[in-house]
């Protein structure tokens, strides 16, 4: 046995000592009546693990509405930004068309839903593409994760162009539609209730007339792969923002997309957005930074008692039980803890009961002992003698 290993077990022997006998002073005090034990009874309490994110308040949705020029031309925009809208609101208008040519429509319809084919066509190959890089073993993770990037960037391209074509598509059977029945619909109308971000007057083919902001608001975090398996559909979490202290929102999680927004250039980490729509009233704004918290563990009713319970020493955690007019010093396993109590893992029951603050009963009684020590010692000195004195 080494050194360090023999003081180490000397003062775990001293410790054991200095409790017994403190703890027979203790037992002879109470029972005299000399000293009055503070105790408290465990009781239960419920600790949560979070993991915690940051977002941002925006809105929870975002209409653009697409000028088609085989609508015609736009003839007049009915809205200005900052505009607030409803459902049913008259966005912009095209020209009024005086003839109608059927055949030439279902034309154009034949190539549009053509062209979205391909398109399909084309995102199947980019998915199969994605697939064999991914199963690519001859690739270092770095090429890998730059090629799946690329090829990301290709299938929202193609998505985008597919969205277009769909609604070409859906817009020529409409005329086609009105054609037969010889009332044709000049008016583009809002989807949502919300307010206009942004107006183009002069737009080409396929770009936004109008773009309109939901008045519902959502958050919207940020994740990254490591963390990304902590979070699922429909969890609940908890918002709160350092711009409304004391307000907590409670919300669930909406949408988690499965593609990263982009790669950390100091972490090499892959991002995710995720979606929270919250599930009560706030007073919060567009673009209020928050904090999400998102609950793993909880652990209900757990044994809980002050953190002045706990005595600590050589890495090991003890509290003082007090049962049956005896004290018990007993070794427990703490877990989290939260406004000054200390969750109990293993050692403690609830309704048992402990000392309050043990060190400070220990070292009070202890002092007491020696003051009495010290007084009994000076009664007990002999007089000194006067013979003697004159001697001297």
């Amino acid at each position: 046995m080494n050194r360090k290993s023999l003081w180490i077990s000397i003062s775990a022997t001293l410790i054991l000592l200095l409790f017994i006998t403190v703890n027979t002073l203790i037992i002879q005090s109470v029972i005299a009546g000399e000293k009055k034990l503070e105790t408290v009874t465990v009781k239960g309490k419920t600790y949560e693990e979070l993991v915690t994110f940051e977002g941002v308040l925006i809105p929870e949705l975002e209409e653009s509405y697409f000028y088609q020029a085989s609508r015609g031309k736009v003839s007049n925009v009915l809205v200005d930004e900052g505009d607030e809208v409803s459902t049913g609101t008259s966005l912009f208008e095209y020209e009024e068309s005086k003839t109608i040519d059927e055949s030439d429509l279902k034309s154009q319809l034949n190539k549009a839903e053509t062209a979205v084919s391909v398109l399909e066509d084309q995102l199947s190959d980019l998915s199969s593409q994605s697939s064999r890089i991914a199963s690519n073993e001859d690739l270092e993770d770095d090429q890998k994760l730059q090629l799946q990037l690329d090829v990301e960037e290709q299938i929202r391209d193609t998505e985008y162009k597919k969205r277009l074509a769909e609604l070409d598509v859906k817009e020529l059977e409409r005329q086609i539609a009105e054609a037969e029945t010889n009332k044709a619909d000049t008016s583009v109308d809002a989807t949502v209730n919300g307010v206009v971000e942004e107006v183009n007057r002069t737009p080409e083919d396929g770009e936004a007339v109008v773009k309109v902001l939901s008045k519902d608001l959502t958050v919207q975090g940020a994740v990254n792969e490591i963390d990304y398996p902590t979070l699922a559909v429909d969890q609940e979490v908890i918002i709160r923002s350092a711009a409304y202290p004391g307000q907590p929102a409670k919300g669930r999680i909406t949408i988690l997309e499965d593609r990263p927004y982009e790669v950390k250039e100091e972490t090499g980490l892959s991002m995710y957005h995720f979606n929270v729509m919250l599930s009560e009233d706030h007073d919060m704004k567009v673009g209020t930074h928050v904090v999400i918290d998102v609950p793993l563990h909880q652990n209900t009713n757990a044994p809980s008692v002050p953190e002045e319970s706990i005595i600590e020493t050589d890495d090991k955690s003890y509290v003082v039980v007090f049962e049956k007019d005896e004290i018990h010093l007993r070794k427990v396993e703490q877990g989290r803890m939260e406004d000054g109590q200390v969750e109990i893992l293993s050692g403690l029951n609830l309704k048992e009961k402990v000392l309050t603050e043990p060190r400070e009963a220990f070292t009070e009684l202890l002092s007491e002992k020696q003051d009495q020590k010290k007084e009994t010692e000076e009664e007990e000195k002999p007089a000194p003698d006067p013979d003697n004195e004159s001697k001297g």
